[in-house]
């Protein structure tokens, strides 16, 4: 058996879906309200000079804090069914059913949001590593539980989570740099759909 991780934005969908979940389930008044607080930080993220890693923590706190769970749950399900479905890439969920086909270990190993994400790979009977979002008291705190899952804690959670010695091949399916730790550790890569001969990438550094 083997094993068969993949990201999700960019690699199994067409789509960010970390900022639709964001506008998806706010209020009229919270996206016009976090739209003007985040608008210097979404230009940073757009020119290159903030990461991430840093915007999207921000973005999450600001839209997410104070949210009920079962609101929130109920949006995430609902997410997962009409906006996912209609932004998966063919080649990614043919990718997903070989390995399926073969029983191999499926794992969804991503940066965004628990929320959507765990009924998604429930539907579709893989597993899940991904950013947490942190709750008390049936409200969200628009914090985060841990680290978000992106770059070097994408290869740290998937240490700690599986015994990759089990397996006889490790697949890993990524699209920007945030996947090269994750890539890292596999025996096939796949950088935006095509398998990478030659590892590692210039300037790359673990």
């Amino acid at each position: 058996m083997d094993l068969a991780l993949f990201d999700f934005d960019g690699t199994i969908t067409t789509r960010d879906t970390f900022t639709a979940f964001l506008r998806f389930s706010s209020s009229r008044f919270r996206r016009l309200t976090g739209g003007t607080l985040l608008a210097p930080l979404a230009l940073g993220y757009k020119q290159g000079w903030i990461p991430g890693t840093r915007a999207r923590p921000i973005a999450a706190y600001v839209a997410l804090r104070g949210r009920r769970v079962p609101d929130l749950e109920r949006l995430g399900r609902t997410f997962a069914d009409e906006f996912i479905s209609a932004c998966l890439r063919p080649e990614a969920m043919e990718a997903i059913q070989f390995h399926k086909k073969r029983s191999d270990s499926i794992i969804v190993v991503s940066a965004s949001l628990d929320v959507y994400l765990t009924p998604w790979c429930r539907s579709m009977g893989v597993q899940l590593i991904s950013t947490e979002l942190e709750h008390r008291n049936s409200r969200y705190t628009g914090w985060y539980i841990g680290s978000e899952c992106s770059g070097a804690e994408k290869r740290s959670r998937i240490l700690t989570a599986c015994d990759l010695t089990s397996y006889q091949e490790i697949y890993a399916h990524g699209d920007t740099d945030e996947d090269y730790s994750m890539l890292s550790i596999a025996t096939r890569r796949f950088l935006r759909g095509r398998e990478v001969e030659c590892w590692p990438p210039p300037g790359y550094t673990r």
